[in-house]
Formats: C-alpha cells, sequence, structure tokens
C-alpha cells in the first residue's frame, strides 16, 4: 500500500516531508560517521587488511590494501589493485582460500603475514 502525503499543513508547509528528509539526512550523518570510523580503523591498524569486491561472476577483485599489508608483502604501488586474487596471490589458487573468502566474503591478513579467514555471511 503507498502511503500518501499530505500536499501541506496549516503553515503551507509539508511537515510529513520535511520529518521524512531530516530523518534521511541523520542517517547519512551515521553513514558518514561509521564509514569515517572504518576508514580510521583500516588505515592505523597494525593488522593487515585486503579489501576485495565479488564481482557477478564470481571473481574475487583486489580493490584496497591497508598500509600494514602493504609492509607484510613488501608492495609501494597499486600493482595488485583490480587483480583477481587468483592473480595477485598465485600460491592461494590451489588453495580452499579463494573458495572460503567468496563463501564469506570477508580476509584479514595478520601481522605476521598468516591469512585469517573471518566468518561472516553476506
Amino acid at each position: 500500500m503507498k502511503k500518501s502525503i499530505p500536499s501541506s499543513d496549516p503553515a503551507g508547509e509539508n511537515t510529513e516531508l520535511r520529518l521524512h528528509i531530516r530523518e534521511l539526512e541523520m542517517y547519512i550523518d551515521a553513514l558518514k560517521t561509521s564509514d569515517s570510523k572504518f576508514w580510521n580503523l583500516f588505515l592505523s591498524t597494525p593488522l593487515g587488511m585486503l579489501i576485495f569486491k565479488l564481482t557477478t561472476a564470481g571473481d574475487l577483485i583486489l580493490t584496497d590494501m591497508n598500509p600494514a599489508a602493504r609492509r607484510i608483502f613488501q608492495i609501494t604501488d597499486n600493482s595488485l589493485i583490480g587483480k583477481t586474487i587468483e592473480e595477485a596471490f598465485p600460491p592461494l589458487t590451489d588453495t580452499k582460500i579463494p573458495g572460503n573468502i567468496k563463501k564469506w566474503r570477508v580476509m584479514a591478513i595478520c601481522g605476521t603475514g598468516r591469512i585469517l579467514s573471518i566468518a561472516m555471511e553476506g
């Protein structure tokens, strides 16, 4: 059922619409705060973190690495960004790791370089 929005209140303003807009602004502010906290953590944590995008074709594409991951892998450029997990890390090709990451959609690289798969359903 479609909710109707009154055309105006007695003062000539659409109160319900204004409230809805204010609510959306609050959600946007909360999202910005959450995003900022994530990126601060991502950039400052001593644990190496990689961000992959799962494409509709089922490929994991590396989209970002934090400074700790760059130190662990001794990478100073963006040469791995945009590559599939198998292209970026060939030794993983014949392991269960890419499949597990696709299933759980989260991966972190610990400070030792050991791969840690975190269970988190998408």
